[in-house]
């Protein structure tokens, strides 16, 4: 339906983390396209994960691999790429960057910038307030169902959300 969610714990809800690799990335596109056909082209699903996890600079050593292994940057950068497969109009990030070094948090970073920039819409929800200032044009502040604020430009920032947050 053209929405996207990368979960906040990718461990539990967005990998399987016995498969492989290449079983992770082309999961939801093997669920909801018919983008490989009634039997299934292993020859297309590599190839489509290979680029993917080029263009999303994920290392590793092969497809086969189980996604267990991989740091957890590589991991999230997996969640993500194999919703991007879709081409979602809606992008739904639940703390994208848990957990992530920040090699791999700024690779993340391009890459909803990149989303944003080609008219999908990114609705983004963090624990670390930092990356509202780096992601974000706008930023409604919700609390017990309620909007408390909405802070654009400047006012994106820690002091000013977390302002925000408590009044």
């Amino acid at each position: 339906m053209g929405f996207a969610l990368v979960p906040a714990d990718r461990r539990h809800d967005g990998l399987m983390l016995q498969d492989s690799i290449l079983t992770n990335f082309v999961s939801v596109t093997v669920g909801v396209t018919r983008r490989y056909g009634l039997v299934l082209s292993r020859g297309r699903m590599r190839a489509d994960s290979t680029a993917g996890t080029a263009q999303l600079q994920v290392k590793y050593h092969n497809l086969d691999q189980p996604v267990a292994g991989l740091s957890g940057g590589n991991q999230q950068k997996i969640v993500l790429g194999k919703w991007l497969q879709t081409s979602p109009k809606v992008v739904l990030l639940d703390d994208p960057t848990r957990g992530v070094d920040l090699g791999a948090k700024l690779e993340i970073y391009q890459v909803v910038r990149k989303l944003a920039r080609s008219g999908c819409t990114v609705l983004f929800s963090s624990s670390e307030l930092e990356e509202y200032r780096h992601l974000c044009r706008k930023v409604l502040v919700l609390r017990r169902g309620a909007v408390r604020g909405v802070l654009s430009g400047e006012d994106i920032n820690q002091h000013t959300l977390l302002h925000t947050m408590n009044t």
